[in-house]
């Protein structure tokens, strides 16, 4: 088989071999575009460079013992040894307008950069031998050294790296500006908070850290010898035995399928990624950038900063049925394909910042208790209800307020209902907001066709049973069924009840105690549960066993016994002390007659949680 060069290939690929010291002395500044996912590496991807390095540096260098210093010199023979092939690296040659030569990163980001960030580290490490450095020879070999590191972050007093715009800040305080980590700390201090405080900001710094340590560990206790021709050795290494292939894409438009293919062949990226990068293959150049804009938008307004999260519930807001794992197929052909991404991206954006105004109190279009309820939905954590929510929002909002009302309380009940106190999976519900959601028009009639579907998946009896043998352990969930309780029988001004969640002015009281006494002088008190470990261990977080109570009333009545709770006298000939008839809770109010309950025990807490699961099918209905 002949190597033959082909014309059509030449218009588009050009592809050379080169050592990394090669690359990065290209001139040219890499740029990250617009359709590329953010720093994604893990610490274990950070660990396998570094011992790639090392384990290459060692295979070309020897450690030996000079004039009483470590030091790693050249293995003899060593150009026999096969280097360390680093992969491909892809590049596309963009113009730009202030006439720096820049390279689009199509493939490689991800590793070029980790060693810009191997290089940082490096360059703190010389700065500090040059500040050290006693002798002329030992100051002329740091400063030789650190202009050679130096030149791999930056070039001209520009990065190496263009790094995405979302992070470019940060990358910048990270990789080029510092010089030590107090550098570091301070520039990123200064960063206003959006440029430092998600998810992918807080990854980069992470990761910079851990191979900052790496490093710094592998040098701890050397001496400056050592530590000189240990980091000369690192730099020879990835400068000369690390080997990679680069491609030069011509044309950039062609670029975009290069990396739809690599990354399809490759480590696979996640469907938001696909996504992004449809965005820009299905759009004209001169668009990318207001397209970047948008997408950084989008992200900033998602409930979560999760815009695939947000794009599955969307679309099943909008259309039905969309899972995770088929949400980039789904979203191409439905909502990309054959459409303008400008304004697609645009009505993204719209809605995001439409469902986060909602669940962060700020649409004017809701009002108070309808906050509460979204407020109630955040607190159960139950995002799923998020598609319904937006739905709602889309159909009837600004305008027809009661019918939004009508839906979110209807979902708060129903997600309540199966989730919380029936325990039945999320994929349920998943199903259940997607038909309900698809049955919402903007005929307010359409709320009835909810209400069937809520309704048919969970019917009252099956609830009443369920709530009426509820155990819940989180604290949260405690305070807002007994609040929703506590506002029911109160009348709907709440009165005495502090906003949901568990407040520092309100606790939940056990009536039956989490902990038992084991005083000296207390050991006739609850003796039956004391007798049996595990009926007092099943019964403690049982909702007939709970009530909201004033922290001052809580924290005096404590794990005294059930009469004592009622009457205020916990030791005898002694003074009375605040106890369930001083709360001005209604359900504590009840709880201090002992006419009506004399005692606290099973059979009591069974027979209150079936009058309170009664309650709860007027508190949480679906009608």
């Amino acid at each position: 088989m002949t190597r033959q060069s082909s014309k059509i290939a030449e218009d588009y690929i050009s592809v050379y071999t080169n050592s990394l010291k090669d690359v990065l002395e290209h001139g040219s500044q890499f740029s990250i575009p617009f359709n590329q996912r953010p720093w994604a590496w893990t610490n274990e991807r950070l660990l396998a460079l570094w011992s790639d390095i090392k384990e290459t540096r060692d295979s070309f260098y020897e450690k030996t013992d000079v004039e009483n210093s470590i030091v790693w010199e050249p293995r003899l023979h060593a150009n026999v040894i096969d280097p360390h092939f680093f992969g491909a690296l892809v590049f596309v040659e963009v113009d730009d307008k202030d006439q720096t030569k820049k390279l689009e990163v199509v493939d490689g980001q991800q590793r070029l950069t980790s060693l810009t960030m191997v290089a940082a580290v490096i360059k703190e490490l010389r700065l500090e031998l040059l500040d050290s450095a006693t002798t002329p020879p030992q100051k002329k070999r740091a400063l030789t050294a650190l202009n050679l590191i130096s030149d791999w972050t930056q070039k001209d007093d520009n990065p190496i790296i263009l790094a995405d715009e979302q992070y470019r800040a940060l990358y910048e305080a990270l990789i080029i500006e510092s010089s030590n980590q107090g550098d570091r700390e301070a520039l990123i201090k200064a960063l206003p908070e959006s440029e430092k405080d998600t998810k992918e900001h807080l990854h980069l710094i992470k990761s910079f850290n851990y191979i900052r340590d790496l490093i710094l560990n592998d040098c701890k206790g050397m001496s400056w010898d050592t530590k000189d021709s240990f980091l000369k050795s690192i730099l020879e290494t990835i400068s000369n035995r690390f080997i990679v292939i680069v491609s030069y894409i011509m044309k950039e438009s062609f670029s975009y399928k290069v990396f739809a293919t690599l990354n399809a062949k490759g480590q696979k990226l996640t469907p938001t990624d696909n996504i992004k990068s449809e965005l820009f293959n299905l759009s004209k150049p001169q668009f990318h950038p207001s397209i970047s804009i948008e997408w950084r938008k989008l992200k900033a307004n998602c409930l979560r900063g999760d815009i695939g999260d947000f794009l599955r519930k969307r679309h099943v807001a909008q259309y039905g049925n969309c899972t995770a794992k088929e949400l980039y197929e789904v979203i191409l052909q439905n909502e990309l394909k054959g459409k303008n991404v400008n304004d697609v991206l645009k009505e993204w954006v719209n809605d995001a910042v439409l469902l986060k105004d909602i669940y962060n109190g700020t649409n004017p279009a809701v009002d108070k208790s309808v906050a509460a309820q979204i407020e109630a939905l955040k607190t159960l954590g139950i995002s799923l209800s998020e598609i319904m929510i937006l739905r709602a929002a889309k159909i009837f909002l600004p305008k027809d307020k009661a019918s939004f009302a009508k839906v979110v309380g209807l979902t708060l009940s129903f997600a309540f209902r199966k989730i919380t106190i029936c325990g039945d999976k999320t994929s349920e519900l998943d199903k259940a907001f997607s038909a309900a959601a698809k049955s919402l028009t903007a005929d307010a009639n359409s709320i009835k066709n909810v209400v069937n579907i809520y309704s048919g998946l969970s019917n009252d009896n099956d609830f009443k049973k369920e709530f009426a043998n509820h155990t819940q352990k989180n604290t949260k969930l405690q305070y807002y069924i007994f609040f929703e309780i506590e506002k029911y029988l109160s009348g709907a001004s709440g009165a005495g009840l502090q906003p949901y969640p568990h407040s520092v002015s309100q606790h939940i009281e056990h009536i039956l105690p989490q902990k038992l006494s084991a005083g000296k002088n207390r050991g006739s008190e609850w003796l039956w549960a004391k007798k049996d470990a595990e009926l007092h261990k099943s019964l403690i977080n049982r909702l007939g066993n709970l009530l909201i109570l004033e922290a001052d009333i809580n924290k005096v009545v404590s794990n005294h016994p059930f009469q004592s709770k009622q009457s205020g006298r916990y030791v005898p000939g002694k003074p009375k002390k605040p106890c369930y008839s001083d709360s001005k809770l209604k359900l504590a109010a009840e709880l201090s007659n002992p006419a009506k309950i004399p005692d606290w025990n099973e059979s009591s807490i069974i027979k209150r949680q079936a009058e309170l699961a009664d309650l709860a099918l007027k508190i949480w209905p679906l009608r």
